[in-house]
């Protein structure tokens, strides 16, 4: 409005001041520029076409304008009936909410409830468990008082027991050696009667049946003397006997294994006196051993070799393919030597006048 306002009133001043140059020009001048009423006309048409232009822009404007806030004035309304309602659905949630709230306070007090209660019976049941943890440590330490002196009494017991079995093995291996000492002197003195039964019958003998007499009385003896030798597990060799009377030592652990003594070939026996003389020494007893149904790697083995004292240098030699060689000896007592063995075989006992190591 103000823009038509502002056209109008710029005419009427171009159109006034376009008739005083008009009038001002017809009492001074004639000439051909001058302006004319056609051309007035001309600008007011064109003026007032302008101007109409002007109004109808103007309307144009305005309405888009107008438009334009009534489109913003329902779309106001609009965001107001949205934000209504909005406000409701708050409200409503906010009610429920409320509502949710006092059902959860009351809830979380009934939850509330249930922990104290059991918070309760867990006191009354940790009192209960650790009341009755107390005495089963009563009573587990009160089993391992008895377990200690049941222990106690046991340990003691068993060493009762183990020196007793000490003692008998003593005794035992007392026993072995007395049995072994009277079997040598009862095997000397079936040798000596053999020996003179032969020179009585041999004196004597004057007629073909005495002599056959003899022959036949001789070889009833020497096979009585060879079925005691080889009943006691012992192997004469001139005045020495050499015997085997078990509880060898297999492996390191004690067994009732018996290593079998049986006479040595003529040949073994041959080698072992040359042997014998080369170190110097008296060849006391050779046998060959065996243990049917013992295997062993270690065997510590207690001979019983008659004759032999204690302090006695004996050396004891095994006849490994055509060499002897020397075994370790453990022990020499009377009547006694004890040697580690690792294999069967012939072996051969030497009295030497000073214990070496050799090896042929």
């Amino acid at each position: 409005m103000k823009r038509i306002l502002a056209l109008t009133v710029a005419g009427v001043l171009l159109a006034g001041s376009s008739l005083n140059v008009c009038a001002a020009d017809s009492t001074n001048s004639t000439g051909s520029n001058s302006v004319t009423t056609d051309d007035l006309m001309e600008q007011i048409e064109e003026m007032q076409s302008t101007l109409e232009k002007a109004i109808k822009d103007s309307e144009s404007s305005s309405k888009k304008e107008i438009t334009t806030l009534r489109e913003s004035v329902a779309t106001l309304r609009e965001n107001v009936v949205t934000t209504q309602e909005k406000i409701l659905s708050l409200k409503e949630e906010i009610a429920k909410l409320e509502s949710s709230e006092s059902t959860n306070t009351q809830k979380i007090q009934e939850l509330n409830n249930k922990m104290a209660e059991y918070e309760k019976k867990l006191e009354s049941s940790e009192s209960t468990n650790t009341q009755k943890i107390q005495e089963l440590y009563n009573k587990m330490a009160e089993y391992e008082k008895k377990l200690e002196s049941s222990q106690s009494t046991n340990t003691q017991k068993i060493q009762e027991l183990n020196n007793e079995m000490a003692e008998y093995e003593k005794k035992l291996t007392e026993y072995e050696e007395e049995l072994y000492v009277n079997t040598a002197q009862l095997a000397k003195l079936t040798t000596e009667v053999q020996n003179l039964t032969n020179a009585i019958y041999a004196g004597g003998g004057k007629s073909s049946g005495s002599s056959g007499g003899s022959g036949s009385s001789g070889g009833g003896s020497s096979s009585n003397a060879n079925d005691f030798y080889k009943r006691n597990n012992i192997v004469g060799y001139g005045s020495t006997i050499v015997g085997q009377g078990g509880h060898v030592e297999i492996n390191g652990g004690k067994s009732n294994v018996t290593f079998v003594l049986t006479p040595a070939e003529g040949g073994q026996v041959t080698a072992a006196s040359g042997f014998s003389a080369g170190l110097g020494g008296e060849l006391l007893g050779i046998v060959n051993t065996s243990s049917p149904g013992a295997a062993f790697k270690t065997a510590k083995v207690n001979f019983y070799v008659s004759g032999v004292n204690e302090g006695d240098n004996i050396a004891v030699y095994q006849l490994q393919g055509s060499k002897w060689i020397q075994l370790p000896v453990v022990e020499t007592r009377k009547d006694h030597v004890v040697v580690n063995m690792t294999r069967h075989g012939t072996i051969a006992f030497i009295r030497v006048p000073v214990l070496a190591y050799a090896t042929n």
